[in-house]
């Protein structure tokens, strides 16, 4: 539906927004809602110092071609700020549909993703230096470490172990017997 057909056109574009405290909210309709004829409104609420969390209202029957600005401002009252726990920045109130971050701030919740993605890498990380080792102990040289595009079904990395550099090609065939579409995502470590 083009825009000069659509009256409801308008509420795509509209930006609300709501005081709570020191917090402010901006609102708008997810794309979801004028994509998917009858898909129930719902709206994208950004908080000014970042995050965002998506609101809907599962008793309500509202969709795309019902949809209101009053409809839309109710959603956006359903929405709830608190303090960060941590550092009192404003946060999303774990009332709200994404009780995941436990009243935490963007930076906050943010930080400690970050401080456990590191520590798991850091884990895998040495788990890798110690294949590596023994295959060096092994007599490899080099260990090819690709990703495995099946046709169908989940990508999943392996590690080649080679005595002596191997080729592109003799890399690409390896990746070929392993079922793999992708032909050149893989990187070569010497031991």
């Amino acid at each position: 539906m083009t825009q000069e057909n659509d009256p409801q056109y308008h509420l795509r574009k509209l930006k609300l927004t709501k005081q709570i405290g020191s917090a402010t909210l901006e609102a708008e309709m997810s794309p979801c809602v004028w994509m998917n004829n009858g898909y129930p409104l719902q709206l994208t609420v950004k908080l000014e110092n970042g995050g965002h969390l998506i609101v809907s209202d599962p008793t309500s029957n509202v969709t795309y071609q019902t949809a209101t600005e009053s409809a839309m401002r109710a959603l956006l009252d359903l929405v709830k700020v608190c303090e960060c726990q941590r550092c009192n920045a404003p946060a999303f109130a774990p009332s709200n549909e994404r009780p995941t971050r436990d009243g935490l701030c963007e930076k906050c919740f943010m930080g400690d993703l970050r401080k456990e993605l590191d520590a798991k890498q850091a884990k895998e990380e040495a788990a890798a230096e110690k294949r590596f080792a023994k295959a060096k102990k092994e007599g490899f040289t080099h260990v090819v470490i690709a990703l495995v595009h099946p046709t169908a079904g989940d990508d999943r990395c392996v590690e080649i172990n080679c005595r002596g550099e191997p080729t592109k090609r003799q890399i690409r065939a390896e990746l070929k017997k392993l079922g793999s579409e992708v032909l050149d995502d893989f990187t070569v470590k010497k031991l």
